[in-house]
């Protein structure tokens, strides 16, 4: 299925050949985790079916192989602005810098901007545990 179809749940769960009654069933989880974890779910489902079939980032050093990450800033309403990163620089006492960041990764930056265009409300409920 092209990427650009993929705009909704049922659409994700067609691109994986998957059907929606497969949505795993959190509510013996607490309320907040419930709704982080579903949205998290849906999420790692949203980048496998976006992505092509058989994609896997390699996170190494390898310069031949693009990849792209979100960064986003989210703001839940004008008076309160948040942003949120899952990343920071450590340097070790050998003096290598080591980068830590999310390995939620697309293939291009197109796909990227797709993913934030139809499925970012469940980055923010994962981030926040709103939904």
């Amino acid at each position: 299925m092209n990427y650009e179809l993929i705009t909704t749940d049922e659409k994700i769960f067609e691109a994986l050949g998957m059907t929606p009654d497969q949505r795993p069933d959190f509510s013996k989880c607490r309320e907040k985790d419930a709704k982080a974890l579903d949205a998290l779910y849906m999420m790692e489902l949203a980048i496998e079916a976006i992505n092509r079939p058989g994609f896997v980032a390699d996170i190494s050093d390898d310069a031949d192989q693009d990849r792209y990450a979100l960064w986003p800033d989210c703001e839940m309403d004008e008076s309160e602005p948040s942003g949120f990163r899952f990343s920071y620089g450590d340097w070790a006492t050998t003096y290598s810098l080591t980068d830590v960041g999310s390995r939620r990764l697309f293939e291009s930056r197109e796909k990227a901007r797709h993913f934030w265009k139809y499925h970012s409300h469940h980055f923010i409920a994962y981030t926040t545990g709103n939904k």
